[in-house]
């Protein structure tokens, strides 16, 4: 009688799901980023790329329009690794592997932004690294980009310093803990802008407060914000 050997591993999937949520009738999305890590027996398998195509298609949520776009990666427990954190690292250098080339990306992206204008906590770094990227490509960014820091350095010239993390507490704005994460501080990067148009709006009494207003003050030297302020309203 012939003996069969049994191999038992698990598979480790690690699922990073980005959520675009589009509201009936608007254009303002919302984006979420989830990331599921699924240890899975290896004896009960799924079929992959159904489900990431499945998972990919728009489908109705209430009154949103949810967009998913699904990365997959996969590494074997034991036979890659069997420190959960060299599994998850394996897992995600499978997901960038079969990720799209980064020129092809970087056009999707400059395609996307048009030229809606963007905002980024220290601009500088961040503009400097899409500049590069879309020369490479023959391509460069058509839009403003405002630095939230510059602008937070003097609409609360009080806070013990500018960096997004304290700026999110001194401000009092509603943060889950996570910094250093593109999508996290980005959310909390825009909350930022919220937060110090309404303190304008309020403090102030500016009655309009826009994208003009927030490019004079990121110029602006700090002694001189009140009177720009005093300007602005009258």
């Amino acid at each position: 009688m012939r003996r069969r050997n049994v191999v038992h591993f698990y598979l480790i999937i690690d699922i990073r799901l980005t959520v675009v949520r589009y509201h009936s009738g608007g254009t303002s999305p919302s984006i979420q980023a989830i990331s599921a890590p699924f240890p899975l027996n290896g004896f009960n398998f799924i079929p992959l790329n159904p489900c990431e195509q499945q998972a990919a298609e728009p489908f109705q949520l209430g009154e949103e329009v949810v967009h998913v776009s699904v990365s997959i990666g996969i590494t074997l427990y034991p036979n890659d690794a069997t420190e959960i954190d060299n599994l998850f690292r394996n897992a995600d250098q499978a997901m960038f592997a079969k990720a799209p080339p980064c020129n092809e990306v970087m056009r999707q992206f400059h395609d996307f932004i048009g030229d809606t204008p963007l905002v980024a906590h220290n601009a500088a770094f961040d503009r400097k690294f899409l500049d590069a990227e879309l020369s490479l490509i023959g391509l460069q960014a058509r839009q403003p980009m405002i630095c939230s820091m510059r602008i937070a350095r003097r609409v609360f010239q009080d806070a013990p310093n500018h960096k997004l993390g304290t700026l999110v507490r001194y401000a009092h704005i509603e943060a889950d803990g996570v910094f250093h994460r593109a999508l996290a501080d980005a959310e909390k990067t825009a909350k930022l802008m919220l937060k110090m148009a309404s303190h304008l709006h309020e403090s102030h009494g500016l009655h309009t407060v826009n994208l003009e207003l927030m490019q004079r003050l990121e110029s602006t030297a700090k002694a001189q914000v009140a009177n720009q302020l005093r300007c602005w309203n009258s």
